[in-house]
């Protein structure tokens, strides 16, 4: 988007509009540094860049209402709609808001990478990551949606305009269960495996001037913008990975397979705070608090088996996700690099599958044989607590497939204590 700007030489967005266009590159070219740097120094710059980010975002709001570009976004018909009356934020805000969250999540899974995490972290980890990506998927839908093509003469362009997707607010129900987040990403995947689908379709037929009136609704969600595409897939495998195994990992202390590590310097919530401290400062995405993450991972009167069977649903979808992604169309532009990544998240979410299934089978002959040890002895206080999925398994996290999202692997606990020798 700002791309087009720049390369539109008539453009006049006054004194706010040229400011923002400056800092734009700035905080673009300073990004593409640190990503040339090695992780450690590149997860260290991407946070320190946080801050011009934010700054760049207060730039965005100022354009975005300046009577020039206002004027501007006239002559090229490009009308802009906020799902909320009272947001003020449009397309360069937006867009701001939108590479952000990009920032954001590659700090994040780069301290996977660079082993950075204790297990007790993990859960708020993830739990961060679904959110900024369905605030990133929310964002660039809603510029894909509304933005007009490039135009370096004035003249109307088609408006292709649909309401974005729903409020930040309601990311946090990813990992409260039962949620609506689990619908959603659902939607998410098979609109992009739609979209994918479309443009291979496209790509088989031959090259028209124009398009039908009943195929515009497959390009709404930005289908004819490949790049976006492909990284809409991407994210996508990934929240669904992040969704799935926090939900796991919300289960196996319900299974009596995990118990929570007692910290013996601070808190859950100073290391909350500890861990996301370089995002408080930003005013968009909206800085979560440790509270939320408390209120939205909640399994009061939840059952296990509800758990694993959402994890099992999520690690389908990474499945779908990654698998339009590596068979779509010859028109996305993946690379080397990410088709391993794409094949490696695959494999995990297939392996975190199989497990999830096995737990739940325990989990279900276990509770079935505690329901009728309970009816027979009269037990009613052992039948009321959590069926365990047996003390014959211990859970491990590996990365070994991936860097990002581990591998859960269920030992024995004889083989596992044999190990630890």
């Amino acid at each position: 988007m700002c791309a087009s700007l720049l390369l539109d030489s008539e453009a006049d967005l006054g004194g706010d509009g040229e400011l923002f266009m400056e800092q734009a590159v700035s905080a673009a070219s300073n990004l593409i540094q640190a990503l040339l740097m090695n992780r450690s120094r590149c997860r260290r710059r991407l946070r320190r860049g946080l801050e011009d980010w934010g700054n760049l975002y207060q730039h965005g709001l100022n354009a975005d209402n300046s009577p020039q570009f206002q004027a501007y976004m006239v002559v090229h018909g490009w009308t802009w709609a906020n799902e909320h009356p009272g947001d003020i934020a449009g397309p360069l805000a937006t867009w701001v808001e939108v590479e952000t969250c990009s920032v954001m999540l590659a700090h994040l899974l780069m301290g996977f990478e660079l082993s950075l995490y204790e297990p007790a972290d993990y859960a708020m980890v993830y739990w961060y990551v679904d959110l900024l990506g369905m605030v990133w998927q929310q964002g660039s839908k809603h510029l894909q949606e509304q933005q007009p093509a490039l135009i370096t003469t004035p003249g109307p362009t088609h408006k292709k305009g649909s309401s974005s997707s729903s409020s930040t607010a309601a990311g946090l129900g990813g990992a409260k269960l039962p949620s609506k987040a689990s619908a959603k990403g659902s939607k998410a995947a098979a609109a992009a495996a739609a979209a994918a689908k479309a443009a291979q379709q496209q790509q088989q037929q031959p090259t028209k001037h124009s398009s039908s009136s009943s195929d515009a609704h497959l390009h709404s969600s930005g289908s004819s913008k490949p790049e976006w595409l492909l990284s809409n897939l991407i994210l996508e495998a990934q929240r669904q990975l992040a969704m799935g195994t926090l939900r796991l990992m919300m289960a196996l202390p319900l299974l009596e397979l995990y118990k929570h590590p007692e910290l013996p310097f601070n808190s859950e919530a100073q290391r909350f705070d500890q861990r996301f401290a370089a995002f408080h400062s930003l005013q968009r995405p909206e800085p979560l608090v440790y509270e939320q993450f408390v209120t939205s991972t909640s399994v009061e009167g939840v059952e296990p088996v509800q758990l694993l069977r959402l994890a099992g649903e999520s690690f389908k979808r990474a499945q779908q996700a990654c698998g339009v992604a590596l068979k779509g169309p010859s028109s996305l532009p993946i690379s080397q690099q990410q088709q391993l990544d794409l094949k490696a998240m695959d494999r995990v979410a297939a392996t975190n599958g199989i497990a999830v299934m096995l737990l739940a089978r325990t989990a279900a002959s276990s509770s079935s044989s505690s329901n009728g040890t309970a009816a027979a002895g009269g037990m009613g206080a052992a039948a009321a607590k959590p069926a365990a999925a047996g003390p014959q398994l211990k859970p491990h996290y590996e990365f070994a497939v991936s860097k990002n999202f581990p591998t859960l692997t269920l030992k024995s606990a004889a083989a596992a204590a044999t190990a630890a020798r």
